[in-house]
């Protein structure tokens, strides 16, 4: 009977082992698929919903900074931001990018540093994260897709 009982526990052990490991690789498998970002970036899906939270509050048509629109410069349209490519953008090449090193804050025009989103609003400055992704979309030739 004792020997019974031993074997029964020891077989129930064997089959949670089994299973909580399968369960651990179908987790760790699906997580690793959220994860994974695809590898084409595209203008309208990753890149614009980023402009429209921190660039296009000041740099739009109506309703804009003044300041921030005095050279036209919109960007609250898949247009504005194509609009950028050749001068601000530079297509295959984010570090010759002036916009990418505005959002990097590392633009430097004359002896003043331009910072964007300014220090004292209230925009989201873009994470390194977001800047990346915006860098693989310059990269993959900054097309309109």
């Amino acid at each position: 009977m004792k020997k019974s009982l031993f074997y029964g526990l020891f077989l129930i052990g064997i089959i949670h082992l089994v299973s909580f490991t399968g369960c651990d690789n179908k987790d760790k498998n699906t997580e690793t698929r959220m994860t994974d970002k695809p590898s084409h970036v595209s203008l309208s899906r990753d890149v614009m919903p980023l402009f429209a939270r921190s660039c296009a509050v000041c740099h739009r048509r109506n309703g804009g900074n003044p300041a921030a629109t005095a050279d036209s410069a919109y960007f609250e349209r898949t247009e504005d931001i194509l609009a950028a490519v050749g001068t601000a953008i530079q297509p295959g090449n984010p570090e010759a990018s002036p916009l990418v090193k505005v959002l990097n804050q590392t633009r430097m025009v004359g002896d003043r540093q331009i910072v964007m989103p300014p220090p004292n609003s209230r925009v989201p400055k873009w994470n390194g994260e977001e800047v990346a992704l915006f860098s693989r979309w310059i990269k993959q030739g900054a097309g309109d897709d």
